[in-house]
């Protein structure tokens, strides 16, 4: 791609744009919860790039190519900041399985005990998994031992919301 110097003319242009960082960082910030600050900063960084890969010649005004660059690197910048840890499952010991848990047990209810119990007995199958995935393996698992789906969700409603509690 040909790297072209933004033309003089259209300076102005790029200081009324910077709005669009700004936007764009605030209405991540209020959906995926990381800072604004942190968002921000990434902002400003994709739209430095999109200066510098502006091309005019494009027919593509400057603040839809800038929207499109920043909105793109704060996509990758989230999924980056959300990616589960990976941990080994050699350092992972038992109280570090089951602190929080047992912290939390008698708030849970009867069927988010024992979604509980299935990640704690078998931790090598989530960890470092999306929550996603994780979720799909335990309504598979579940629904092969005779749950229903309402019992399911209902499960699944519970423990969300002692852990939303609790956080």
């Amino acid at each position: 791609m040909k790297r072209t110097k933004f033309p003089q003319s259209k300076s102005k242009v790029q200081l009324k744009d910077l709005g669009i960082a700004r936007q764009l960082a605030w209405s991540f910030n209020s959906t995926t919860g990381i800072e604004y600050d942190e968002l921000y900063a990434e902002a400003m960084l994709a739209y430095a790039e999109a200066i510098n890969t502006y091309e005019p010649e494009s027919k593509t005004k400057f603040s839809t190519w800038a929207y499109i660059r920043i909105k793109s690197a704060l996509i990758n910048f989230a999924h980056q900041e959300k990616m589960p840890v990976q941990v080994e499952l050699n350092q992972v010991n038992q109280s570090t399985k089951v602190g929080y848990y047992w912290e939390l047990e008698d708030q849970f209810s009867k069927d988010a005990k024992i979604i509980a119990n299935m990640i704690i007995t078998n931790p090598h199958q989530y960890i470092g998994k999306p929550p996603k995935y994780i979720r799909g393996q335990l309504k598979k698992e579940l629904r092969e031992k005779g749950w229903t789906w309402p019992r399911i969700y209902s499960a699944f409603r519970d423990m969300k919301q002692v852990l939303y509690e609790n956080n």
